[in-house]
């Protein structure tokens, strides 16, 4: 191949461009961020406390469709799971709830989704990694 069909050829080629490029962060990405900072932060706080709070009787029994129905919810057990996870001792937090070592590793991620959404997709995909419409 010559130098004068190497050149030609280059200019069909794509030039390389970012798939991702940061953006100021509008109010509706600072409500996500606090509203999930506002929900997850405390949840976490409780359960890396729950061992302390239980014996002075200070955590909360029972879920909503306990009280209503009297029939468990379907998370049931998802405090004490992330409990014996924060110690960690996954034999435990799996015999709670098996689907709770689960749940409390997407957790943390969940944290840092806000900061994810906020950044804005080129033309080419004009999805963000949590499945938002990036403007």
């Amino acid at each position: 191949m010559t130098a004068a069909s190497s050149e030609s050829l280059s200019r069909f080629r794509p030039s390389p461009s970012p798939r991702w490029a940061i953006r100021k962060a509008t109010s509706g990405d600072r409500t996500i961020a606090w509203t999930l900072l506002g929900l997850t932060l405390p949840w976490l706080a409780y359960t890396r406390f729950y061992f302390w709070l239980q014996p002075r009787h200070l955590t909360f029994d029972g879920g909503l469709l306990m009280w209503l129905f009297n029939k468990p919810d379907p998370t049931c057990g998802l405090t004490r799971t992330f409990a014996w996870m924060w110690r960690g001792d996954l034999a435990h937090a799996v015999a709670v709830y098996p689907l709770g070592p689960l749940a409390f590793a997407a957790s943390f991620p969940l944290l840092g989704m806000p900061r994810r959404c906020s950044s804005a997709a080129t033309s080419s995909d004009s999805r963000c990694p949590c499945g938002c419409a990036a403007q």
